[in-house]
C-alpha cells in the first residue's frame, strides 16, 4: 500500500488554520476549472444567462476535518453513486484518501458528467468554505471525505434549475460509507491528522456497497486499537451545504 502524496497536506492545513483564527473563513474562491480535451457527449454550451452559485460547506463536527470539497457539474441523470451498490474507483480514492483527482479525470469520459471544480483545501472542523461556480449544467453533486475515518464520506446531489437570483436551498448532506474499507479506526488507515496513516489502498475488505455510516465507534466505546475518540465521533448529519444563486 502506498500513501496518497495529497494526504501528507492534511496536518500541514490544519495547523495553518489554527494559526488563523483572525482571518475571515468565508472568502470566496474559485478553484481552477478541469475541462476535457475533448467534450463530452451532449455536454451542454456555457449558459448564456452567465448564473453565478456559491456552494457553502460547513463541518460541525467537532474533530473531523472535511477532505478538499468536489463539485461536480453534470446533468439530472448522472449519479455519483447507488446505495447498496459498490463504489467506483475514483470513488474509492475520495472515500479512502480525500483524493479527488480520479473523480475530476473522469470528466472527459462520463456522458453526463461536464465539469469538475476543487475547493480551496481543508474544511477544519467548526469552519466553513465558499466555493463560486458558473455552471452550464442543471445538476450539481457536492462531495467530499470525512478524513478521521476509514471510509466515510459525504455527498449531496442538488437541482440547480429553478433556483432564481437571490434564492438559497439548504441541505444536510448524509454521511456515508463507501464499504470499501474495514472500518478498524487504527492509525495505519487513517489518513487524517487522528492516524496520518494509509490513505487509497487497492484492496476491498469490508461489504462493498455504499451504505449510510454507522458513525465512529472509537477506543471510547470499546473498539481495541482504534486511533479515535469521542472527539471525531458523528451521530448526525455534520455536513450543511447551501447553495445560493448570486446572478
Amino acid at each position: 500500500m502506498m500513501k496518497i502524496n495529497r494526504l501528507t497536506l492534511f496536518t500541514l492545513g490544519l495547523v495553518l488554520l489554527s494559526g488563523c483564527h483572525d482571518e475571515d473563513p468565508s472568502s470566496v474562491v474559485t478553484p481552477p476549472i478541469v475541462t476535457p480535451d475533448v467534450p463530452a457527449v451532449g455536454a451542454p454550451a456555457m449558459d448564456p444567462s452567465g448564473r453565478i452559485f456559491t456552494t457553502r460547506i460547513e463541518n460541525n463536527t467537532a474533530g473531523q476535518p472535511f477532505s478538499t470539497p468536489l463539485v461536480l457539474e453534470h446533468n439530472e441523470d448522472y449519479s455519483l453513486f447507488q446505495f447498496g451498490m459498490q463504489a467506483s474507483v475514483p470513488l474509492e480514492h475520495l472515500t479512502e484518501g480525500g483524493d479527488n483527482q480520479p473523480l475530476m479525470d473522469t470528466v472527459s469520459d462520463e456522458d453526463d458528467l461536464f465539469n469538475a471544480v476543487e475547493g480551496s483545501g481543508v474544511v477544519a472542523p467548526g469552519s466553513y468554505q465558499n466555493v463560486m461556480l458558473m455552471p452550464g449544467s442543471t445538476h450539481i453533486t457536492v462531495a467530499g471525505m470525512l478524513v478521521n475515518t476509514n471510509d466515510a464520506f459525504f455527498a449531496q446531489k442538488i437541482d440547480l434549475s429553478s433556483l432564481a437570483v437571490g434564492e438559497s436551498i439548504h441541505f444536510e448532506a448524509p454521511i456515508l460509507d463507501s464499504g470499501t474499507e474495514d472500518n478498524t479506526e487504527t492509525a495505519l488507515t487513517i489518513p487524517g491528522p487522528a492516524g496520518n496513516g494509509v490513505g487509497f489502498a487497492p484492496q476491498r475488505n469490508d461489504v462493498n456497497r455504499i451504505t449510510v455510516h454507522r458513525g465512529v465507534i472509537s477506543q471510547q466505546d470499546g473498539l481495541v486499537g482504534s486511533v479515535l475518540n469521542a472527539t471525531e465521533r458523528f451521530l448526525n448529519s455534520p455536513a450543511k451545504i447551501s447553495i445560493t444563486r448570486v446572478d
